[in-house]
């Protein structure tokens, strides 16, 4: 069946028309449905669009230009316009261009299985506020596992977290994240609330320099002094604790011990920093601890109690080796 018009006014067809195994050219109002046919060109005729609902369940649409469209099991191929209408598509949609804000809704999502999804002058956006979204990319290589952009709840409020480059970059570059050897773990960054933590592994500096303004501990081992308060106390790291054998010093009184190992050189510099005591300053005596020689492989450590009272209990000390 064919339905068509030339002339000056076209004829108004205000009821249903089906089209079985036909072509359909020209509709103004009401109801198309076709079976098994084929809607030609744009469904308009002369200036009159489209008003009512067409339906095709096996079919091919080339042109609409108002009102809702509706495919069960059909192909829109062409130029499919739609003015101020909605188009709800179970089969395939091939070649959809959208002047406005476009929906999908129910379904499991959009995909395109070959080409890109690029948006020219906006935003790619996953999820929205309450409904989390991430952003997957796969490596070339089949079962390699996925790099994830997922973000969290924030506790601290409603705020934002940018991921961005610097302002000048130089050179095209690639940054690595390593592997924390860890379920989790954090960036450490040049500004912190908190203090930052490497939980496990080490840090090395194989060119250039660290400068703190402050103190830098490194290592948390902590070595205590055996048989009596003059024994020599070995140590392996370059910052650590070390806890005096119990001392008795009287007021004006001093002793010396050493302490030992390969991370002490002629030309090191030892920094001491007394840590808590175990006795009350004001009763019992007031210690000073100060290093006094330095050699290869050995320092001396000199304590003088400085207070009117005698000293008696351990000291606890820190020191770091530069």
């Amino acid at each position: 069946m064919s339905s068509s018009w030339t002339g000056a006014t076209p004829p108004r067809i205000p009821m249903s028309l089906n089209a079985a195994d036909g072509y359909v050219d020209l509709l103004e109002v009401g109801s198309l449905n076709a079976e098994n046919g084929i809607l030609s060109t744009n469904v308009v005729a002369s200036g009159y669009v489209l008003g009512g609902t067409t339906t095709v369940p096996v079919g091919l649409v080339n042109g609409l230009s108002d009102g809702t469209m509706k495919t069960t099991a059909g192909v829109m191929s062409g130029a499919v316009s739609i003015g101020t209408g909605s188009l709800t598509a179970t089969g395939a949609v091939s070649g959809l261009t959208v002047g406005a804000t476009t929906t999908v809704t129910g379904g499991t999502g959009v995909t395109a299985t070959t080409g890109n999804v690029v948006a020219t002058a906006g935003n790619l956006q996953a999820g929205s506020s309450a409904h989390a979204g991430t952003v997957g990319s796969f490596p070339a290589a089949a079962t390699s596992g996925e790099l994830l952009l997922a973000a969290v709840t924030n506790a601290g409020g409603n705020f934002n977290t940018t991921i961005s480059n610097a302002s000048s970059v130089a050179q095209s570059q690639v940054v690595s994240i390593p592997d924390s050897g860890d379920t989790t773990a954090n960036f450490i960054v040049s500004k912190s609330g908190s203090t930052q933590t490497i939980s496990t592994g080490s840090l090395a500096l194989t060119l250039g320099t660290v400068t703190a303004e402050g103190h830098i501990y490194s290592g948390k081992t902590t070595f205590t002094q055996l048989t009596n308060p003059t024994t020599a106390v070995p140590i392996t790291t370059y910052a650590g604790t070390i806890v005096t054998f119990t001392l008795g010093d009287g007021a004006g009184t001093r002793h010396s011990f050493n302490i030992t190992g390969s991370v002490i050189a002629t030309s090191s510099l030892i920094k001491l920093e007394l840590g808590p005591l175990s006795t009350d300053i004001v009763t019992h005596g007031v210690p000073y601890i100060e290093v006094t020689s330095v050699g290869a492989g050995t320092a001396a450590i000199t304590i003088t109690n400085i207070g009117a009272n005698a000293f008696t209990g351990t000291l606890t000390f820190y020191y770091q080796i530069i």
